[in-house]
């Protein structure tokens, strides 16, 4: 977790989360047998990371918010790309470190249904005309975020010529 922000929401879990780990291994120590103590020791350390891990993903979705403002695209047919474009604001109280756009252009032009589309003889690793009819692009555009505030940003992701009818879909990731 190197380079996230901690809020002092993050801080409390953790200390909770040291104190619980210790009163259980306390608690372990006094009541369990020797054979069984390391066991114990380990579930006990584990189940409580795991927790502790899975609170500061769930705290980071609620203190950390970002909305895209103006966000609009544009097909750039010169050099096959689409220009993403807008603000990224802050409307959380807590400043955000990295704002990432992650776009994924799907393909939905099949045409019209032929056989073909159900049945292709072909090899089992033969991919000459393979053509993915996804792609997912991941970019980071904001950085600093101060709550309540915003700044523009512009992304140039590639567009595969061979997609007919796209659907675009869009999500905002903060760190």
């Amino acid at each position: 977790m190197i380079g996230i922000h901690y809020t002092i929401l993050h801080w409390l879990i953790l200390c909770i989360s040291l104190v619980i780990i210790l009163f259980l291994i306390y608690l372990v120590y006094l009541k369990a047998e020797q054979k069984s103590k390391i066991t114990l020791y380990t579930i006990t350390f584990l189940s409580i990371l795991t927790l502790t891990y899975m609170s500061f993903h769930i705290l980071d979705g609620y203190t950390k918010q970002v909305e895209l403002v103006k966000f609009k695209n544009k097909r750039n047919l010169l050099n096959e790309t689409i220009v993403f474009s807008g603000f990224a604001k802050n409307v959380g109280r807590y400043e955000v470190k990295e704002v990432y756009l992650e776009v994924r252009l799907r393909n939905e032009g099949m045409g019209t249904l032929a056989s073909k589309t159900f049945f292709s003889p072909s090899g089992f690793f033969k991919k000459e005309n393979y053509r993915p009819t996804t792609t997912t692009t991941k970019v980071l555009i904001a950085e600093n975020l101060k709550p309540k505030n915003m700044t523009s940003f512009q992304v140039n992701v590639p567009f595969p010529p061979y997609f007919t009818k796209t659907s675009i879909e869009h999500d905002v990731i903060a760190h």
